[in-house]
């Protein structure tokens, strides 16, 4: 596993692709400062205060971007791996979750253009494992710390009020759920929501920079727009489909995080006319399932059963990464 994370990284980071690399390289090359002002919503150099003192440091010391994109890759991938082993609590399964992971995601998309989200998303899947055990002053303090890298972190700070549902939620409550997803695609009001909730906190913070941010998105024609109804959305709803068949085989952990995904892409589906937000609350609970689905097939005990729920599987992910490429 440490040669698979390491040639990984070093490909990601050597290799320089994604829409938001040059945007990216020139950030890093402007960064001259490192702030003590360690605080949520705080915009040094372009990008949150954590992100700009984390590229300072490497900067300092003589670190080329390509170095710099290579470690945080390291980071995201480490961590990654740590969330899922702390899901299952079985190495094989964290392995060939993070390998089905590897497969299933483009390198642009969570180390170039999406660099910031993913490291902030490290310190999110920390932060669900603490809501796990229900140690909710851990869980506030990792996504303050998440918020430091990427302010879209701030979002899951009212997860722990869904928390009691989450954790009761029955297997007919899931399925209602999925159900409602594609309706809640098509009537679309994330906009009003987020607007909502912006002008709300502005009324009790200055967002500054962040609820400006937020508001030229949500006017422009290409990140106010709507999510993609297509393929690879099909398939996550499949694959939510196949975690609620097989969850009781699943023990109380995973079956938590299975209740947790269905309610995350729930939220995916209200916010779906806002491509910007949806795609960051996707891309947290995608990386969750991936391990889920790896779990289902290691504890899944009935073989003829198991090889059709591989099949289903490795095709749905083959297509999606295609798909994603192309």
């Amino acid at each position: 596993m440490p040669f698979i994370i390491i040639t990984y990284s070093l490909i990601s980071g050597f290799r320089n692709v994604g829409a938001d690399t040059e945007t990216y390289i020139s950030i890093y090359g402007n960064v001259d400062q490192f702030s003590m002002y360690m605080l949520p919503l705080q915009v040094v150099t372009y990008v949150e205060v954590g992100y700009n003192n984390i590229m300072y440091l490497f900067k300092h010391f003589g670190a080329s971007f390509e170095i710099f994109s290579t470690a945080m890759t390291l980071f995201f991938l480490i961590g990654v791996f740590h969330s899922y082993k702390s899901i299952t609590n079985n190495y094989y399964v964290a392995a060939m979750s993070l390998i089905f992971f590897l497969f299933t995601f483009t390198c642009y998309q969570l180390t170039f253009n999406q660099v910031r989200q993913g490291v902030s998303i490290v310190f999110v899947l920390f932060a669900t494992n603490s809501l796990y055990v229900n140690d909710h002053k851990k869980y506030l303090s990792w996504v303050l710390v998440s918020s430091l890298f990427h302010s879209s972190a701030l979002m899951f700070l009212a997860l722990p009020v869904f928390r009691s549902f989450i954790e009761s939620m029955s297997t007919k409550t899931r399925w209602t759920i999925i159900a409602l997803m594609p309706v809640m695609m098509n009537i679309g009001f994330g906009k009003e929501i987020v607007s909502a909730i912006i002008t709300v906190s502005n009324g009790v913070i200055d967002l500054g920079n962040v609820g400006d941010r937020v508001s030229r998105y949500s006017d422009s024609d290409l990140f106010g727009r709507q999510s993609e109804f297509g393929l690879i959305t099909i398939l996550s709803l499949l694959g939510l489909c196949v975690l609620n068949m097989y969850s009781e085989v699943n023990d109380k952990s995973t079956r938590f995080f299975t209740s947790l995904v269905t309610f995350g892409y729930f939220v995916f589906s209200i916010t779906f006319d806002f491509v910007v937000i949806s795609q960051r609350i996707l891309y947290v609970f995608d990386i969750i399932m991936v391990c889920l689905l790896v779990n289902t097939l290691v504890n899944h005990d009935k073989d003829n059963e198991k090889f059709l729920l591989s099949a289903v599987i490795f095709i749905a992910l083959s297509l999606k990464v295609v798909v994603t490429r192309a």
